[in-house]
């Protein structure tokens, strides 16, 4: 649909500079926030504050056509809509590739020290998303079976150690049981699976019920807000198969040699 530019702006304040040419800086930049609108001497409120995004936003309508977008960028360089207060400036968009069937959401950030220097590196995130969830492709049907299969099995998990936490309490033997490492990992691995699924939830709904027309001629913040969700999940997928990873010991008890590995992560964790 577009471009969005927004900038964060920090408010002046006065200058505790005793350096020998310190007298020529009798203005600095302070740390807060400055949410009060700018612009050029013709306009002075023309650029304001976004609730919603938390700065000063520009919008380029790029599907309006390429020379509405130049023309307003050519606008904001005549207005320095960057200047001295600006302390990040930070640019989203996202493409649509219909051949894929995918979306890619783009986040730029680009920040600047007091005296003006870029810091470096700047910051981007790229994140693809499938948006076109559980269509009639055998693919989907597939992932869909495979999906319903994994909380099936998170069910049982979660119902077998409930069951061992209950005869624990008969047993009174409930702090043997919480004190066990193979209980604490059994626990943690479930517990993020559970929150992996609720970002899950939350993504398939925000897909279906929210889901982004194509072409738009303004900023779409549902795939942004589906990258967040998909990059969450991301993260806490990717600790979980290390726990899943560390689990596997458990199985070689059996196997003397094997079970070596174990009673040495047992012994360093008691």
């Amino acid at each position: 649909g577009g471009v969005q530019i927004s900038q964060y702006r920090v408010k002046p304040k006065d200058c505790d500079n005793s350096a020998l040419y310190g007298r020529f800086y009798t203005t600095c930049l302070s740390e807060e926030q400055d949410k009060s609108p700018f612009g050029p001497s013709t306009a002075p409120n023309k650029y304001t504050f976004d609730m919603n995004e938390g700065r000063h936003t520009v919008f380029l309508p790029v599907s309006q056509g390429a020379a509405l977008a130049y023309n307003i960028t050519q606008q904001l360089k005549a207005d320095l809509f960057t200047d001295k207060h600006t302390r990040l400036v930070q640019i989203k968009f996202a493409t649509y590739n219909g051949l894929a069937g995918v979306f890619t959401h783009v986040d730029i950030k680009v920040r600047f020290e007091e005296s003006g220097i870029l810091f470096q590196p700047h910051i981007v995130g790229i994140r693809s998303l499938d948006l076109e969830l559980y269509s009639n492709s055998s693919l989907d049907t597939l992932r869909l079976s495979l999906e319903l299969i994994f909380l099936f099995i998170i069910g049982y998990q979660i119902g077998s150690e409930l069951l061992e936490v209950y005869t624990a309490i008969r047993e009174d033997s409930l702090p043997e049981y919480l004190s066990d490492l193979w209980n604490v990992l059994d626990w943690t691995n479930i517990t993020l699976f559970m929150l992996s699924t609720i970002w899950r939830v939350q993504f398939i709904y925000l897909a279906i019920k929210h889901a982004p027309q194509v072409p738009s001629n303004r900023y779409n913040r549902t795939i942004e807000e589906a990258a967040a969700l998909s990059n969450v999940q991301i993260t806490i997928n990717s600790f979980n198969v290390l726990i899943c990873m560390f689990r596997m010991f458990k199985f070689y008890e059996f196997q003397d040699r094997l079970n070596i590995l174990t009673r040495t992560f047992i012994r360093a964790w008691t």
